[in-house]
């Protein structure tokens, strides 16, 4: 719908204050509340992350990941239909991305640049979470 674009187009895509943003980090054939990624507002960010524009509630986040292997001699782990509830509020920008830390580390953790939300748990070690940007 939107695809890729930049300068003034993305200011203008990502100043919406009556909008909530997902920054969705390394996935594939995203979906939101069964929605596809290509039929939503969305563009690429700077950090080559997929940007989504949303309205302020909660939305289901599906998506599929390749995970790091757990050594040099594995081949890494194909995560398909892993999904997050993401509630958002308006004006807001969110962080959905497979870290190696469980949902209780991840609540703990101290971060300057982003504030916990919510973790699901996912098989050895990993979660996915939803960070809101400060």
């Amino acid at each position: 719908m939107f695809g890729l674009f930049g300068g003034k187009k993305k200011k203008e895509f990502l100043s919406d204050t009556g909008k909530a943003y997902l920054h969705i980090y390394c996935a594939k054939n995203i979906t939101v509340d069964n929605q596809k990624f290509t039929e939503l507002e969305h563009i690429k960010g700077d950090d080559l992350e997929d940007v989504i524009k949303i309205s302020p509630a909660t939305h289901t986040v599906t998506a599929n990941y390749d995970m790091p292997a757990d050594s040099i001699f594995n081949k890494r782990i194909k995560a398909k239909d892993i999904s997050i509830d993401c509630p958002v509020e308006a004006g807001q920008h969110y962080i959905v991305a497979i870290y190696k830390v469980t949902p209780e580390e991840a609540e703990k953790e101290e971060n300057p640049l982003m504030d916990y939300v919510c973790a699901v748990e996912l098989e050895k070690g990993y979660s996915i979470c939803l960070y809101r940007k400060k």
